[in-house]
């Protein structure tokens, strides 16, 4: 009898139903203990009756639930509630490859990614030594995000090692003798001959079924086709697919993998699922002996590139070779990237295999951002689907996997391709490090220190954070150094410090920071022996004593213009020596533009320095900014006169400037002061006045709008940020808003002033949220995938935030009470981000309808990307004559 919803099998809640079929009943349901939705499917009555075949069931449940893997549908639990035995399995969203195929058939480029997750998955139930026996499209599921998860494990068989099978009653893909026709027909397609002929399955079984599912894939249409049980049978023992059928456009090595699969007689069909996988994998990359494809464009580092491998070869082929003969010189190329491209939206965007064979950058093209990679015997780089908002890519210690940070979430995706995996959450674009097999270091935020996430999930730890006593505002681009168990990353002293200021340091867990030396960032120890690190527009190394942690020697500069516009550095090398680097370019300026609803763009005027955290005068005429290295002091942009003039004179870097709703004076925060907040009148010779003082680096954001309370951030490392609200009459004492333990940022005040708008880490990731002010509790969350710097329209019915590089809108209504509707996007475009952790990129101009935000111009974007194999010799040679 079908379950009502509501009704409750321990602590699972039925929700909704959400199938059936010949193994049972599909329920979605929440976990109410750890607060999940999960499915639930009930067993058949043939197996909760039946005590041997239960138990049998429920040993196999217990071993599939082990089955850990990106590519499986998880098995959480097997339960028994009142004589109901049940499944709890993982709920995945999205549709089935049936649903899709339904559709069209499913492009070559798309289908082998999506065979390849296919393959993972069914490799590691294999070496588990646990067959699928009814692998079809309708038990693939592929995720919003591109994910394929294989279902239906737990209907599987765990056999022996020596991958003798019995008879198994309890799966569905049984031959005529099984009891359940309409299961049978919807499975036989994928029957292999052997299993036609009720004879024992193995894994050779689910290869054929595989090779039947790729090749319906490319098709959309059954490789053995009828209209009867006895038809589809007969086509699978003596009958051949369509191979005409198979777009035109079919690699070769795939057409060879389907033909293998698909071989009647299981002895000379492929033997393991791992060499399907490694032959399209093989595949997605046209061989470097190939000619150019018709019409494709041809590398002018094709020979250099060539060259270059027969090196790097060279390299891998025997240390002791290399002992006995001198190095190799080094060799310079250039690789042309797919069309020019700008490299601004990630700290450090080059990423190269240790063994220096595959390459990664993030790019933008045409205002999209993602990873491109290509092996460096490739033609092209090529990009990387499902990385869209990529950046600061990190390959695996083994090359076949790639990390990378996209809205807030630190993910991995394979290098040949395949669905990104999510593993952490509330990530910042500072540097992340595939140090070992199993985790990755990265920064949870700026200010919050260096974390260690591990790749398959889990907890993430926080490995040591920064201490505000010590003059430490962050810690940033870490490095794990395996031999010595310690970390390298760059400590910046204050967190609006001049990237040259800061220090590479050396520290273990437990222990104290060791500063190598001061005056560079972005630091990388090679295996050669040197630090090489960052400063200006070059790369500067030194000597490294390994044994004892200490530079031995005076930095030397060793290659000059690398871009390093974004404060990381745009290079990367390998642990066999092979660089790669991004030159440096022209000048860049910035450029304040006007933007409407849809995104188009009206330039208003240009400076030679970065400029951001704009604010509107209340007469709507000038703009108060920040312009970072201009004497570092907030500036006045009037757009009636087109004049820029200095407000502030003390020196010391001034940021977050407001101006107060009576047009009398601009709040900011000075560097120079402690970090605290000032309020200085516009026409007036009246010096600067304190407004709010006290440990930790402070940045205003709002004043409501009469004028009576300012809301800001303050944090005092290793503390979180923190909104605070300070009256601006009266007793200008500081109270905290909310007092929670998480990152709080970009307070904003609602036209009426009885809300608050604000981003908060609470979740996991940043959100945008609203709650009353004065706060009387509760809060209510307004974005639903990630969201910051919130501001309220003009009339308060709007509120807009950004997520990435997408500006949101969602509609408000707060009578009687709070409500906030679906969010939408208004539109995609990226604009500068301060490079400071506070501060608002954008800001709503007088008119309601558009926005105001600093764009990067006049610079040429990137064309090609430099590369000097091995790169190790000229290290060597440049640092030991530059002693």
């Amino acid at each position: 009898m079908p379950l009502v919803i509501g009704t409750r099998l321990g602590p699972y809640q039925i929700l909704a139903p959400l199938g059936a079929g010949g193994m049972g009943e599909v329920y979605r349901a929440l976990d109410t203990r750890l607060g999940r939705d999960i499915a639930i499917k009930l067993l058949p009555e043939a197996v909760a009756q039946a005590p041997d075949r239960l138990a049998r069931f429920e040993r196999e449940a217990r071993l599939l639930a082990a089955l850990n893997h990106p590519n499986v549908g998880a098995i959480y639990e097997f339960e028994n509630q009142d004589g109901r035995p049940f499944l709890v399995l993982e709920l995945i969203p999205g549709e089935t490859l049936a649903e899709r195929l339904k559709k069209s058939p499913v492009p070559v480029a798309a289908a082998v990614p999506i065979a390849i997750q296919i393959a993972q998955g069914l490799e590691a139930a294999h070496e588990r030594g646990i067959l699928h026996r009814d692998l079809k499209p309708a038990n693939l599921k592929i995720t919003p995000e591109n994910q394929v998860k294989v279902l239906d494990f737990g209907l599987g068989k765990a056999v022996a090692d020596d991958a003798a099978a019995v008879p198994n009653s309890l799966s569905p893909t049984q031959s005529m003798e099984g009891t359940m026709p309409g299961v049978i027909l919807g499975t036989a397609p994928y029957l292999s001959p052997e299993q036609a002929r009720g004879r024992p399955a193995d894994r050779r079984s689910d290869i054929w079924a595989f090779g039947c599912v790729l090749y319906e894939m490319l098709t959309a249409r059954r490789a053995f086709p009828g209209e009867t049980l006895s038809d589809i049978l007969a086509g699978v023992l003596r009958g051949e697919p369509d191979w005409n059928a198979l777009p035109a456009e079919t690699p070769p090595e795939v057409r060879a993998v389907l033909r293998r699969c698909l071989r009647k007689d299981p002895a000379k069909r492929m033997q393991h699922i791992a060499d399907a996988r490694l032959e399209l994998e093989e595949s997605l990359a046209e061989p470097a002996s190939a000619l150019p494809r018709a019409g494709a464009r041809k590398s002018r580092a094709a020979w250099a590139t060539a060259g270059a491998m027969a090196l790097i070869a060279l390299g891998a082929w025997g240390s002791v070779w290399l002992r006995r003969a001198p190095a190799p010189p080094a060799q310079r190329f250039t690789m042309d990237l797919p069309a020019p491209q700008d490299f601004q939206a990630a700290n450090n965007p080059l990423a190269i295999s240790r063994d220096g064979t595959r390459l990664a950058y993030s790019g933008i093209l045409d205002g999209k951002r993602r990873l491109y990679v290509r092996r460096i015997d490739e033609a092209e780089f090529r990009p990387l689907p499902g990385t869209d908002d990529g950046i600061d890519p990190a390959f695996s210690p083994d090359g076949n996997w790639l990390a990378f940070i996209a809205a807030g979430k630190l993910k991995r995706i394979p290098f040949s391709g395949g669905a990104a995996v999510e593993f952490s959450q509330g990530v910042t674009p500072e540097g992340v490090d595939w140090g070992d097999v199993d985790s990755v270091l990265f920064n949870p935020s700026y200010s919050e220190g260096i974390a260690r996430a591990g790749v398959q999930g889990g907890k993430t730890q926080l490995v040591f954070h920064p201490d505000s006593n010590r003059d430490e505002a962050a810690y940033l681009w870490p490095q794990a150094l395996p031999k010595s168990r310690e970390i390298l990353f760059t400590l910046i002293p204050d967190f609006i410090s001049n990237i040259d200021d800061a220090q590479i340091v050396m520290r273990a867990e437990g222990g104290a920071n060791r500063v190598l030396l001061k005056g560079g960032f972005a630091g990388r120890l090679a295996a050669s022996g040197y630090l090489v690190y960052a400063h200006a527009d070059s790369l500067m190394a030194a000597r490294f004593d390994e044994s004892r942690g200490v530079l031995t020697g005076n930095p030397v500069k060793v290659v000059d213009g690398v871009l390093c516009a974004t404060g990381g550095a745009d290079f990367a090398f390998s642990e066999t020596g092979t660089l790669i680097y991004a030159a440096a370019r022209a000048k860049i300026r910035w450029t304040l533009v006007s933007m409407d609803r849809a995104g188009n763009v009206q330039p208003l005027t240009s400076f030679a320095n970065p400029v951001d955290q704009m604010s509107f005068s209340p007469d709507e005429r000038r703009v108060a900014m920040r312009l970072a290295k201009a004497n570092d002091d907030i500036h006045v942009y009037d757009l009636e006169r087109e004049t820029l003039e200095r407000f502030t004179f003390e020196g010391g870097d001034k940021f977050c400037p407001i101006w107060t709703p009576d047009g009398k004076h601009i709040v900011y925060s000075s560097a120079k002061s402690a970090y605290d907040i000032f309020w200085k009148a516009v026409d007036s010779t009246e010096g600067p006045q304190r407004l709010v003082s006290g440990p930790g680096s402070k940045c205003g954001y709002s004043i409501s709008p009469d004028g009576k309370n300012l809301a800001f951030v303050a944090s005092d490392p290793p503390a979180p940020w923190d909104i605070q609200i300070v009256p601006l009459e009266g007793d200008r004492t500081p109270r905290p808003f909310l007092g929670s333990h998480f990152d709080e940022l970009s307070p904003a005040f609602s036209p009426n002033g009885h809300w608050l708008a604000f981003s908060s880490r609470e979740s996991g990731s940043q959100q945008v949220y609203v709650a009353q002010f004065p706060y009387k509790g509760g809060k209510n969350l307004v974005s639903t995938d990630g969201g910051e710097e919130p501001l309220w329209s003009r009339d308060g019915n709007e509120l807009f935030y950004r997520k990435g590089d997408q500006l949101m809108s969602v509609a408000i209504d707060t009578n009687p009470g709070f409500h906030a509707g679906k969010p939408s996007v208004l539109f995609t475009r990226i604009f500068e981000r301060s490079d400071l952790p506070v501060g608002r990129s954008y800001t709503l101009m007088p008119d309601g309808k558009h926005f105001l935000a600093a764009v990067r111009s006049g610079a040429e974007p990137v064309r090609q990307l430099q590369v000097v194999v091995n790169w190790f010799a000229e290290l060597k040679k440049k640092v030991d004559a530059g002693q």
